[in-house]
């Protein structure tokens, strides 16, 4: 029922963008371009909290969920998959726009300058509802997603800051190994077969100065048809900053290798203080 109540709102949306673009250029419709622009982006906040709910439940029913998600990914992991995934930076481009236009309305801009904007906007969302709908249904739903494998993991890799690996070895079961402050003790290994897959739990202990930080349980998982394997990482929120770890591929002497990475609170608060800081300039 969300998908289909995100997919109408986009529409509306997009209804919304094309009168705001023909208002602002049109002089007999001046009046309706500034409700029009802040109309689109109100709906757009709506879509948003469609489509994060979506992957955040691992609706597997929706067609880009179940391409880029599993149901043992974390939260964290599905809300990244929303925006990471193939085709998931045009709905972030449509959503920027019709936010650009509605602070242009905001802020009394020239008509002309709203209606550019919408445009900009409209032309974004038709891409979307086209090229890559978010709230496409997938019939018969699947028992799990395959989002493990999906480029997106690597896209979210690359935003992790320099020196976010803390560790990157092969370790055994009960083996603890450390780099710098930062140690690692794989504590067990437990298999678990599901319907169309199979997967190792590795209960990963990390401590920092000898402080503990937390256990992180990550999995190797392998599906059955088709035949491949990937890693499926967990999350941790600490005070010093957000760890993830992964498990990697079994090898022959029977080790594992375990990679752990840090994201500094920093970087994780900054992007939230920006975006209050710009709110509050756009209220001005």
């Amino acid at each position: 029922m969300i998908a289909e109540i995100g997919h109408a709102l986009l529409w509306l949306a997009t209804g919304c963008a094309a009168l705001a673009a023909v208002a602002g250029l049109v002089p007999r419709l001046t009046a309706l371009a500034v409700p029009a622009a802040l109309a689109a982006a109100w709906l757009w906040l709506w879509v948003g909290g469609a489509l994060a709910w979506v992957f955040a439940n691992a609706d597997l029913s929706v067609a880009a969920v179940a391409a880029n998600t599993q149901a043992t990914l974390p939260v964290a992991l599905r809300l990244a998959a929303a925006l990471l995934r193939d085709g998931g930076g045009l709905p972030l481009a449509a959503a920027t726009a019709a936010l650009v236009a509605a602070t242009l309305a905001f802020r009394g801009a020239p008509l002309r300058l709203i209606g550019g904007a919408s445009l900009v906007t409209l032309a974004l969302q038709i891409l979307v509802l086209a090229a890559a709908p978010p709230f496409a249904r997938l019939a018969p739903a699947p028992t799990d997603g395959a989002g493990f494998a999906a480029a997106w993991r690597d896209r979210l890799a690359a935003l992790a800051p320099p020196g976010g690996v803390v560790f990157d070895t092969l370790l055994a079961t009960g083996a603890r190994d450390s780099t710098g402050a930062t140690g690692v003790r794989l504590a067990a290994l437990t298999p678990v077969v599901g319907p169309d897959s199979t997967a190792v739990l590795a209960e990963i202990h990390v401590t920092v100065g000898g402080t503990d930080v937390g256990t992180l349980i990550p999995a190797w998982r392998e599906t059955i048809l088709p035949p491949h394997g990937a890693p499926v990482a967990d999350d941790a929120l600490s005070w010093q900053g957000w760890w993830s770890a992964t498990l990697g591929p079994p090898r022959d002497d029977g080790r594992w290798r375990v990679r752990v990475t840090r994201l500094p609170l920093g970087w994780i608060v900054a992007p939230g203080l920006a975006a209050v800081a710009l709110t509050g300039w756009a209220a001005r």
